[in-house]
């Protein structure tokens, strides 16, 4: 008899921050519209999972509260475009004195952000969609979704004031940023 696992849709709203680490000198790529002074710096996103809105399944099996941190690299173009990559974790955060300590729900070895690209072109949005990012992640349960999986689609719009060679670029809008995909629970 095959497996029978299980699937579960997610829906999650989220707020929170790339943080860049300024780096060495802008360099060359490409040439035409592509040759724009480029840079790669480390970064690292924080993001506070809200709770699950329209069409989540999740809220018996994944905790409100929960957060997503990811360690990467940002690889920018002078003219916004940009590519984030790195590990991600998402956990639940203990007290401000650190008891209980966090709690891993998931993990992952790849979280990807493109950042001004738009994916739905045949519904007017822009290629280069200014403050739009989208992307993916793939993470394994631990701990309490030790038995689970989690693929999920990312889309973020970030604030007007955001600047990718140094600091912190903020995704205030909780009302527009997604976390979906699906839960994946395996027998």
């Amino acid at each position: 008899m095959a497996t029978q696992n299980c699937i579960f849709r997610i829906n999650r709203p989220f707020e929170g921050a790339l943080t860049v680490t300024p780096g060495g000198p802008p360099y060359p790529c490409g040439n035409g519209h592509a040759a724009q002074p480029t840079n790669q710096f480390k970064a690292q996103l924080d993001w506070q999972i809200g709770p699950p809105i329209k069409c989540d399944e999740s809220k018996a099996l994944w905790p409100d509260g929960l957060s997503l941190h990811a360690d990467g690299n940002v690889i920018v173009r002078r003219d916004g475009f940009a590519y984030f990559t790195g590990s991600f974790s998402i956990v639940k955060i203990s007290g401000k004195d650190g008891t209980p300590p966090p709690v891993t729900y998931f993990s992952g070895d790849r979280l990807e952000l493109i950042f001004q690209s738009g994916s739905h072109q045949a519904l007017a949005e822009d290629c280069a969609a200014p403050r739009h990012a989208e992307g993916w992640l793939d993470g394994r349960g631990a701990g309490p979704m030790a038995n689970y999986s989690l693929s999920a689609a990312l889309v973020a719009q970030w604030d007007t004031a955001h600047q990718f060679y140094a600091g912190t670029t903020k995704f205030p809008n909780s009302s527009i940023n997604r976390l979906t995909g699906t839960l994946v629970k395996h027998a």
